[in-house]
């Protein structure tokens, strides 16, 4: 490797990868919003307050997941997740960074929000009751019934 394409690496190495492996073992927190405003919690009638009757969690302590997955997984919003420390890592490709966020954090701060373990599953199974009927294939959707009518309003103003 000549003396110029041995710079151009270290350049590059200095520039890409550096930065990335630096923050490797770093964890990082976002800043708290200006209004301060805490998480919402969700009244079902399944939740349980109590922390003390709450179980342990079964998930292993060192197990990451992506600040997208964690978001649908645990119905958690953005403003939720702001407390929770993380870790960066770049993506497949990488060269953009994911926020990787302890999965037993994540699933603590959801049993926050709805009421434990119980009312976090009947959030779930609420959403997954809820999906069929609000997105069902078996019939047009009303989007699909109005295309249709502008269509038809279209095609009866021109023909």
């Amino acid at each position: 490797m000549g003396a110029e394409a041995q710079a151009f690496a270290d350049e590059a190495y200095e520039l890409y990868v550096k930065p990335f492996a630096e923050d490797a073992g770093t964890k990082f927190t976002d800043p708290a919003p200006a209004n301060g405003t805490s998480m919402k919690r969700v009244e079902r009638p399944e939740s349980e307050w109590d922390e003390t009757k709450w179980p342990k969690s079964k998930l292993k302590a060192a197990t990451l997941i992506p600040k997208g997955r964690a978001k649908s997984e645990f119905l958690l919003t953005d403003k939720d997740m702001l407390p929770l420390s993380y870790c960066k890592k770049k993506n497949s490709q990488g060269y953009n960074c994911m926020k990787m966020y302890n999965k037993r954090e994540v699933e603590r701060r959801a049993w926050d929000k709805y009421g434990g373990p119980n009312g976090l599953d009947a959030a779930l199974a609420f959403l997954q009751a809820e999906r069929p009927r609000k997105w069902s294939k078996t019939g047009p959707s009303v989007f699909v019934a109005e295309e249709n009518e502008i269509v038809r309003v279209e095609e009866h103003h021109l023909g």
